[in-house]
């Protein structure tokens, strides 16, 4: 498993990699890390690179996710999260997600560029979702 964060406080931004074979499991431990960091502030928004992971999601992991989610709302506020994938199975499921995130509070969109996920995240900084 391999999942690993920075928090820029100025940017209000978690950027987080995550590579290799992992599961759903190790997914919400690494976001229960990431909600419980002294540098993390309700609010902040994610750019979540998933270009070098081996994650196989299905439907119900990410019902699994979302009821993290929607589970520890009072940390993780209203915020943007942007989700990096490489291959179309990932980009597929992540689209599933994003639909399925829209019962949270989080805005969630899926990008196949870094570049692109950062500037999406960068131009909605000043914006209330």
């Amino acid at each position: 498993m391999g999942i690993e964060f920075r928090i820029d406080t100025e940017e209000g931004i978690v950027y987080t990699t995550v590579k290799g074979d992992l599961d759903v499991d190790d997914i919400i431990a690494g976001l229960t890390e990431i909600i419980s960091h002294e540098d993390f502030e309700q609010g902040m928004g994610g750019i979540f690179d998933l270009l070098a992971s081996k994650w196989e999601s299905n439907p119900e992991e990410l019902r699994k996710i979302v009821r993290f989610i929607i589970e520890n709302t009072d940390r993780i506020g209203q915020s943007r999260h942007a989700v990096v994938v490489g291959s179309n199975r990932a980009y597929g499921m992540s689209r599933m997600f994003e639909v399925f995130s829209q019962e949270t509070a989080v805005n969630v969109r899926i990008f196949r560029d870094l570049d692109e996920a950062r500037k999406w995240m960068i131009e909605g900084a000043d914006k209330k979702e």
